[in-house]
């Protein structure tokens, strides 16, 4: 069992979210358990407008999608931790509104998740960036498969990566959750 955790704000594509949802629900290979979406302040009719229609999608594919609406924008640290608390499961999916995840993501994630060792409480992919057309990447990244604190300290970019993180909820929950201090770096606060 895994929660999907997604947050949405006001100047988020309404395409890239639609495809985003799309790729985590209708074209995986096995779905996620839920889908928590935090909207994070007002947003648009038109993205408005993709949770009503992703409401009936997942209700027909039988995958419980909770959204909740703050109220003001808090910050993308802030919607995340209040979207740890809405997930009913150990292991957190967490991604953006505009990334677009493989097919086999959650039953790649799963089976990862039924071989880690206890002491694992987070992992992640390799991932390709694309700027607008996702079939047309232009560079990879590759993550390491294994993060210590000294790993950490020799790299420039965070270790860990949203677009594929997979996190024990309780291990998040445990460090204080993401930090809202370190603005749009909220991955390293995880490290």
């Amino acid at each position: 069992m895994i929660s999907l955790l997604i947050s949405l704000y006001k100047n988020d594509s309404p395409s890239f979210f639609r495809t985003a949802l799309w790729s985590t629900t209708v074209e995986q290979s096995v779905y996620p358990s839920e889908v928590i979406l935090v909207v994070d302040g007002p947003i648009s009719d038109e993205l408005h407008g993709i949770i009503i229609e992703f409401t009936g999608i997942s209700s027909t594919l039988g995958i419980p999608f909770i959204v909740h609406h703050l109220k003001e924008n808090m910050g993308l640290a802030n919607a995340l931790n209040k979207g740890i608390t809405l997930c009913n499961y150990d292991w957190v999916m967490r991604m953006d509104s505009d990334d677009i995840s493989l097919p086999t993501r959650v039953s790649n994630s799963l089976s990862t998740i039924s071989q880690l060792d206890k002491n694992v409480a987070m992992f992640g992919y390799s991932y390709d960036i694309f700027e607008i057309d996702f079939h047309k990447v232009y560079a990879r990244r590759t993550c390491p498969p294994i993060v210590d604190k000294a790993l950490v300290s020799n790299y420039v970019r965070t270790p860990i990566n949203h677009p594929t993180i997979v996190f024990n909820k309780n291990f998040v929950t445990s460090v204080g959750g993401y930090p809202s201090h370190i603005g749009r770096f909220e991955d390293w606060g995880l490290t």
